[in-house]
Formats: structure tokens, C-alpha cells, sequence
């Protein structure tokens, strides 16, 4: 008994340790792309739960409760909650407002009040331990509730396939993505087999799975951050010194190259000209950013800002909203824009983003200027 006590303490310890190091990483990358804030946030919860129950691991490990225990199904609604907006947070980061994620929590924490209010004066509830006790007191009211957190529970599962593809379908989902939601299906699985035939040992295996699960995002995430690194500063027009060159041609080859600093800055332009214009599907993805104009490019972040302001834009982003406001533009005059709500076609996220930018540069209103078209049309 006290072996089986260790390795459940060592399990969890373990987990908790591996959590608070993702977390602490995560935390790093989400200061500088919000689509790794929601990651961020999640691992930190998971860090608080595992080093709330790591105490206990001793009552974890000889612990009997039964069939659908509330504890377990209330970790089971909670988690898969924080779940199913982790591929979220990464297709749509913008979606993840606080507004919206207290929605989408609603009916847990309408679930919660219910319970509380209802069986808290009662201080106790209805234990089963086999299948043939959960017929007999099926429809007793502490029972019914927790056969909703099992629902509830399979409904935020089944939301880890289902929001990305429903919310984001044009968004082109990596394939280590798809296979991390269908490993953290499967591992849900486990864990409600464990809900309903529980052992010690079969939670450490949810908890190492799970886990491991999550390093594996994190690790990924990095994989992912090192592959967009930005390129060495390396000037088209720059010379190869030979080692034997002497100072006074190391100083001609500066001076030429500062003469052809807007030759440079020019040219630049031209590639990212070039590249805009014959990549029209990639930059009309909404989540398409600075960051993927300078991978495509080739062009490093300080020279395509150098080079965009040198032709008189302010930054990437005005260049590239410029070019989607005269895709939608080309839109509504060849009638394949018909309603502002489908702004998306021309890589704007929102349409009050659309709106605003297009009687900006234009000076007419979206809608007015649909309807004008629209008319001549008909």
C-alpha cells in the first residue's frame, strides 16, 4: 500500500512539476503572439489543480468513491472545457475574448449554482458502486445532475473537433494539431472509464497521458517558434571580403553600400510587390500577419518595415489592410460580394474592422457603396 501511495505522489508530482515549466515557457511566447495566451493561462489552472491534489495523492491512492463521483466529473467539466479552446486559441486567437469564453463557460456555471443550492443543505449524496445501484437510484435528483456533467463533459470533447472546424474552417489546421485533439479525445476516453470503474492506478495513467500530451503541444510550439526565426540581416548587395582585403577596400564596399541604401529598400519593394500579387489566397486568410509576410519574403522584420516606409506606409499592417480593402473593393464590383458579413473573403476577421478601414481609405461606406453596385447591377 504505501508503493502504490508513492507512485500516485510521484505521478502527480511529477505532472505538477512538467506544468509549472510549460507554463512558465508559454507564459514567454504569449507576451509576444496572443495566440499563445489562452495555452498560457490553461497549463497555469492545470499547474493550481495538480499542486492542490498532489497533498492528497494518499486519499487518491486509497480512495473508493464509487461510480461518477461529483469531484471526478467536476474535474472532467472543467478540464474538458479548458480543453476544447486549446486548438482554439491557436487557429482564432481573436475569439478568445473574456466576454465570449464567459459564454461559452455558461452552462457549467449554471450546473455549479444548481447543485450547490440544491444539495448543499443536504450534506450528503447518493453513492453507487455498481452498475445494477446507478439503475436502482437513477432518478434520484444528485444522480440526474451528475448524468448532465457527464454530458456536459462529452460536449466540450466533442468541441476540441468541432469549434476549429465550425469557427475557423478556412484556417488551415497543422496536421500535429489535428493528431494532439484526437490523442486528447481518446485520453478523455480513458478518463471516463475511470470515472465509472475507478483504480489508482488507472488515474496516474490519465494524469501521465494527459501530460504527456501537453509537453508535447509546448514542445511543438517551440518546434514551431524556431522555425520562423527571423533570417540574418543580410544585404542583397553586400560584398565577400576575402581575408587578405585590405581596410581601405572594407571602406569602399561601405561606402557603396550606403549609396545603394534606396536601390536596396526599392528593391525589396519590388519582391514584396511581386509576392502580394501572385499569392492572392494566402494573405486573404485573415490570420495571415506580419510575421508570415516576412517568412514567405524571405525579408526580415526591420527591413520590411525599413522598405514599406521608404514607399510611405506606416507598417505592415496598413500595407496589408490597403491590399484587402481594394480586394474587397473588386468584390462588390464584380458581384461576388453581396452583404458585408462576408468581408472574410478579402481577409478581414470582423466586419466592423471592414467597415471602418474601407470608409477610411475610400470615404464612402461599405454598405452605401454595396447597395450603389448592387443597384447598377440589377
Amino acid at each position: 500500500m504505501e508503493t502504490q501511495n508513492f507512485i500516485v505522489m510521484l505521478t502527480f508530482a511529477c505532472c505538477t512539476m512538467a506544468h509549472a515549466v510549460a507554463t512558465a515557457v508559454v507564459a514567454i511566447y504569449a507576451r509576444y503572439k496572443v495566440q499563445y495566451l489562452s495555452l498560457a493561462w490553461i497549463m497555469g489552472l492545470f499547474t493550481m489543480i495538480l499542486l492542490i491534489i498532489t497533498p492528497f495523492s494518499a486519499s487518491v491512492a486509497n480512495g473508493h468513491p464509487g461510480l461518477l463521483h461529483p469531484g471526478m466529473l467536476l474535474m472532467f467539466v472543467v478540464g474538458s472545457y479548458m480543453q476544447s479552446i486549446y486548438t482554439f486559441g491557436i487557429t482564432m486567437p481573436g475569439f478568445l475574448q473574456w466576454g465570449r469564453m464567459w459564454g461559452y463557460a455558461s452552462p457549467i456555471i449554471i450546473l455549479g449554482v444548481v447543485s450547490l443550492v440544491a444539495f448543499y443543505p443536504f450534506g450528503s449524496l447518493t453513492k453507487v458502486y455498481s452498475f445494477s445501484e446507478l439503475a436502482d437510484n437513477i432518478l434520484s435528483p444528485d444522480l440526474i445532475m451528475r448524468i448532465i456533467a457527464l454530458g456536459m463533459g462529452v460536449y466540450y470533447v466533442i468541441n476540441i473537433f468541432r469549434l476549429p472546424h465550425r469557427m475557423a474552417y478556412k484556417t488551415i489546421i497543422p496536421t500535429y494539431l489535428v493528431g494532439y485533439c484526437t490523442l486528447l479525445g481518446l485520453s478523455s476516453v480513458l478518463y471516463i472509464y475511470v470515472c465509472f470503474n475507478y483504480s489508482a492506478q488507472g488515474l496516474c495513467w490519465y494524469v501521465g497521458v494527459f501530460s504527456a500530451l501537453n509537453m508535447y503541444l509546448v514542445f511543438q510550439t517551440l518546434d514551431n517558434m524556431a522555425r520562423t526565426l527571423p533570417l540574418p540581416h543580410i544585404d542583397d548587395d553586400s560584398y565577400m571580403l576575402d581575408e587578405d582585403t585590405d581596410e581601405n577596400a572594407q571602406n569602399d564596399a561601405e561606402t557603396r553600400r550606403e549609396e545603394d541604401f534606396n536601390e536596396r529598400n526599392l528593391r525589396c519593394y519590388h519582391r514584396i510587390q511581386h509576392w502580394m500579387q501572385n499569392h492572392r489566397a494566402a494573405w486573404c486568410d485573415y490570420t495571415f500577419n506580419r510575421d508570415r509576410l516576412c517568412e514567405e519574403t524571405g525579408i526580415n522584420r526591420q527591413l520590411m518595415l525599413q522598405c514599406l516606409r521608404s514607399q510611405g506606409y506606416n507598417n505592415v499592417h496598413e500595407y496589408l489592410t490597403l491590399y484587402r480593402v481594394e480586394e474587397l473593393k473588386n468584390l462588390v464590383k464584380s458581384g461576388r460580394l453581396r452583404v458585408a458579413t462576408e468581408c472574410d473573403m478579402a481577409g478581414f476577421a470582423t466586419v466592423k474592422t471592414a467597415r471602418l478601414c474601407f470608409e477610411r481609405t475610400y470615404g464612402v461606406k461599405l454598405d452605401d457603396y454595396i447597395s450603389e453596385k448592387t443597384k447598377v447591377r440589377n
